[in-house]
């Protein structure tokens, strides 16, 4: 055994959403996200890409699958905001695209450990998709 002093980790809170939905959270073309739930933590949230690959057309014409089983950025929960019985708006600010890295998903706001210091902003995450494969 090392006698380095070992650090934990830290944690991070991630919130897996459906393509395209993600792809436009953190390209900040979404600032609302609906829940059935709701959540007492405010700050910043990883965002996944769930689901099935969708097949997109982008503003500019062009055509292509938005990635999932990924992480593609953050953002801040500022705000849930409840909206009739079962229905809670998340207010997201803040949103930033990130090298993408692997994560498997789940339901919930949950928690993982992980290298942060490996995170890295991007200006576009889908640039570096295939080598997060």
């Amino acid at each position: 055994m090392s006698k380095a002093k070992a650090t934990a980790l830290p944690e991070i809170k991630v919130l897996s959403v459906k393509q395209p939905h993600a792809h436009n959270i953190v390209g900040g073309f979404k600032k609302i996200e609906h829940r059935t739930w709701h959540v007492h933590y405010r700050g910043q949230i990883y965002i996944q890409a769930s689901g099935k690959p969708v097949k997109v057309k982008f503003e500019t014409g062009e055509t292509d699958f938005l990635p999932t089983g990924l992480v593609i950025g953050r953002v801040m929960l500022v705000d849930i905001v409840k909206k009739g019985h079962s229905d809670f708006e998340w207010v997201l600010e803040k949103p930033e695209e990130i090298k993408p890295f692997k994560l498997k998903g789940q339901q919930s706001l949950f928690i993982r450990v992980v290298d942060t210091s490996k995170i890295e902003v991007v200006d576009n995450y889908f640039e570096w998709v295939n080598l997060a494969k």
